[in-house]
């Protein structure tokens, strides 16, 4: 993890040499909040409804497989989707302009892999085929050039809630159902983003990682002193099966239940990833952890062969994040990339996000393009 220290919980010598850098980035996220907030600042408006996932804290509350199911979801209901992404880790792409939009996905093809259009983009280009994504740090100018030659009925930003300056029409707020806010404190001295007023700007608040419905009462109380009347719902995710790359096909997670594998990933939190293995009846004999985004070299690769050579292992699972950047590896067992899906507790708040991005008949108003 960022600064190789768990900052929802760090040591109290960090939270006391980082109280005074913490403080300083505070006012400036304040600062920069207030300006946008009161017109000191611009916010562009787009002509297409703009829907934002994002978080209020580093590393991972599942942003990802959010984004993929909100997009699969608009997609299946006719409506013509763009994922614009910041395209973190992903490199330039030779014989274009440095600054051009990336187009990862038309939502016909694939039209870059994962070194150039990065992890994330690559993976959501791969498991939302109906929807188009596009990358760049500039998401006003990627909902342009989508606006120019894509025609959308709506625009999705991939970790979108910093991005001030691109207007939003619906901010979804994730925020981990086990450790919500951390600590309390922006960074460096927790992993606040922002200070947590800035809650204050979302429609919606989707808790994830919550094995039930109800959202925890003191995260409630917590939040009605900031911001009572934003919704909050609450959702988990859900292994569901093992990609087989070079198949291309998918096979039951069950096959191997009961049976000794290697786990391995470079995300933000790798141990809920490991307790999802173990909680579904796999025998993890080994687990290697990497750094977020992980770009994998001969030597991380030779980390994995030993370790499924240590132990025997049946077979190699990862994300499917980590798999996308591993096309060519040769391990001594096979390697899967496992699925995981979003559910929902309370479903019915997509229809009501639907109307609130005022979407009903922007897709019939094109079937005839």
């Amino acid at each position: 993890m960022k600064y190789g220290i768990d900052l929802h919980r760090p040591p109290l010598l960090w939270t006391i040499l980082a109280w005074a850098p913490s403080q300083l980035y505070r006012m400036y996220q304040y600062l920069r909040g207030w300006l946008f907030a009161h017109g000191w600042r611009r916010i562009h408006r787009l002509k297409t409804p703009v829907l934002s996932v994002g978080n209020l804290t580093v590393g991972g509350t599942g942003k990802t497989p959010v984004t993929a199911f909100l997009a699969e979801y608009l997609a299946n209901k006719g409506y013509r989707t763009v994922i614009i992404s910041r395209g973190y880790g992903g490199r330039s792409v030779p014989q274009r302009e440095p600054d051009a939009v990336k187009v990862v996905s038309d939502g016909q093809r694939v039209l870059l892999n994962a070194a150039a259009a990065g992890d994330e983009p690559y993976l959501l280009a791969n498991k939302v085929p109906g929807a188009a994504v596009l990358c760049h740090p500039d998401r006003l100018r990627a909902g342009r050039w989508a606006e120019e030659h894509l025609r959308p009925d709506i625009i999705l930003l991939d970790d979108g809630f910093q991005h001030m300056r691109l207007h939003r029409d619906y901010n979804l707020l994730l925020m981990d159902g086990r450790r919500p806010l951390g600590n309390g404190r922006v960074l460096p001295a927790g992993p606040l983003r922002e200070p947590a007023v800035a809650i204050r700007r979302a429609d919606a608040i989707l808790l994830t990682r919550c094995e039930v419905s109800s959202p925890p009462p003191d995260l409630i109380r917590r939040l009605g002193l900031i911001t009572p009347d934003v919704p909050v719902y609450t959702s988990n995710f859900r292994l569901t099966t093992l990609y087989a790359a070079a198949q291309n096909s998918d096979i039951s997670l069950s096959r191997f239940k009961g049976k000794p594998v290697v786990a391995f990933c470079g995300i933000a939190h790798p141990q809920q990833f490991f307790r999802m293995l173990t909680a579904a009846g796999l025998q993890l004999r080994a687990v290697l952890t990497f750094d977020d985004h992980q770009d994998y070299s001969a030597a991380e690769e030779q980390r994995i062969v030993a370790a499924c050579n240590r132990t025997g292992a049946v077979a190699a699972l990862t994300t499917r994040k980590d798999q996308v950047k591993l096309p060519a590896v040769e391990l001594p067992c096979p390697l899967y990339g496992v699925d995981m899906a979003l559910h929902l507790h309370q479903p019915d708040w997509l229809t009501q996000m639907e109307s609130h991005l005022h979407l009903n008949g922007r897709n019939g108003e094109r079937r005839g393009d």
